[in-house]
């Protein structure tokens, strides 16, 4: 009875497991900057120099995204403290509008 119990379970896992979603090497938790496809593609004699050639380009490039990514983030950092400026202008400006009425109405009154 406790086999065929086991089996049920095991089944029951083996049917409602999604096998169609396949982990990539980030979801699986490996450093993915270790493995790269230039090292995988370098034949097994290749001399040391062009090693660090390849490993250089690699590096620039990885280094050339990071900037980018720097810069975008700081471009979206600048355009939120725009529009935090112009909010609070825009709240300053209707407070002073609205003091503006308010004695208006107290001149109109008088």
């Amino acid at each position: 009875m406790a086999v065929l119990f086991h089996v049920i379970i095991v089944a029951l896992f083996v049917v409602s497991f999604n096998w169609s979603d396949k982990p990539d090497l980030a979801k699986a938790g490996l450093p993915v900057t270790l493995i790269s496809a230039e090292a995988l593609e370098l034949p097994r004699n290749t001399p040391q120099k062009e090693i660090n050639e390849e490993a250089d380009a690699a590096k620039a490039q990885q280094k050339a995204k990071q900037t980018q990514a720097k810069e975008q983030a700081e471009k979206k950092k600048q355009q939120i403290i725009a529009a935090k400026a112009a909010q609070h202008k825009l709240e300053n400006e209707k407070k002073r509008l609205s003091k503006e009425q308010q004695l208006k109405e107290k001149i109109a009154e008088n």
